[in-house]
């Protein structure tokens, strides 16, 4: 009788997988915010959530989430672009996110998935 043992789990991999999702999950928010809602969309919805100075946080915010996104898919930079999306997602969870009104489930973790990131 032979014993067959579970595949050794790889860390690198999992790690992989775990920045191109975070990757592609910024990328594509960081895109909708450049062209689906446009600048001055995103602007005008950063005013209505109270947002400081929505002029200057919406473009920061959309190029942040969609370059640093692009930087975690490359695997260039991931730990610079990993602070910038985690600060990002904090100032989010704190200005937007506590509200009743923008409650959702996917911030906090975000901010924890781009936090690990930074430990490796």
């Amino acid at each position: 009788m032979t014993t067959r043992t579970a595949p050794a789990l790889n860390p690198d991999l999992a790690l992989l997988l775990l920045r191109l999702a975070t990757g592609v999950v910024f990328v594509m928010h960081g895109a909708q915010k450049f062209f689906t809602y446009t600048l001055p969309g995103t602007t005008q919805a950063f005013t209505q959530m109270g947002v400081p100075v929505p002029g200057i946080s919406a473009p920061v915010v959309a190029t942040v989430e969609l370059l640093g996104g692009l930087l975690l898919i490359l695997g260039v930079y991931s730990r610079a672009a990993g602070v910038l999306l985690a600060v990002n997602m904090l100032v989010a969870i704190i200005l937007v996110h506590r509200s009743e009104e923008h409650t959702s489930e996917l911030q906090s973790p975000m901010y924890l998935v781009c936090r690990l990131l930074l430990e490796k």
